[in-house]
């Protein structure tokens, strides 16, 4: 079932891709936590790149320089974003089979999913990969997600670690608590101990000192 969600339009607030997003992702994680189908999340997903695309397409006119700093929001992040957690949930509409890689770079991935065609989730997964080779931390952990749902626990974690190397020392704390709690990561081996925050270190330890020698007493006269 999907959900419709009454937001203001979306060439003037772009949260409507967030609720959409997260939208996704609760279904996401619900069906994978309970067993439940998945088709919600591929519903949701595939309601969003519509939007993505049908933005990204429109002819703005005179208004194209106003509208670059939204256009340049859905290229990146929010378009791998989303094709990351549509090839999640279409791996989870499908057992969890990943499919035969097709060898389709982004653009023919977008074109042939626009005209209605299928692309198995491994090629989604490896276009987004190819496109995006400096991603952010949420791609990473995107990707770690669906290496965990494929098997392939040790890619999983690599995506895991490179995820949390890139998260701002101000957030690590906050971001180790979500990742810990998160249903599909748990699988990843050694996760425990990738998550322990990294000692503090001492800063007496930093430098090593010379200790003083010790002055002759002084004669009182």
């Amino acid at each position: 079932m999907s959900t419709e969600v009454i937001t203001p339009p979306f060439r003037e607030n772009t949260d409507w891709y967030r609720v959409k997003y997260q939208l996704a992702s609760t279904y996401l994680n619900r069906a994978y936590v309970e067993g439940t189908s998945f088709k919600p999340a591929v519903t949701e997903t595939n309601e969003l790149l519509a939007v993505i695309w049908r933005v990204l397409a429109a002819d703005w006119g005179r208004r194209r320089m106003r509208r670059a700093p939204l256009l340049s929001f859905l290229r990146q992040p929010v378009e791998p974003a989303t094709l990351s957690l549509k090839a999640i949930a279409d791996l989870g509409l499908h057992g969890f089979e990943p499919g035969e890689p097709q060898g389709l770079d982004l653009s023919s991935v977008r074109k042939t999913l626009q005209a209605g065609g299928a692309v198995s989730p491994r090629t989604i997964i490896d276009a987004v990969l190819t496109e995006n080779r400096e991603c952010g931390p949420a791609l990473c952990f995107d990707f770690a997600c669906f290496f965990v749902l494929t098997g392939d626990r040790e890619r999983a974690r690599k995506h895991a670690e490179e995820g949390l190397r890139k998260v701002p020392p101000g957030r690590r704390a906050r971001v180790r608590d979500r990742l810990a709690a998160d249903p599909m990561l748990k699988a990843i081996p050694g996760l425990e101990t990738m998550l322990e925050p990294p000692p503090k270190a001492s800063r007496c330890g930093l430098f090593k000192r010379e200790p003083k020698p010790i002055a002759p007493p002084r004669p009182w006269v």
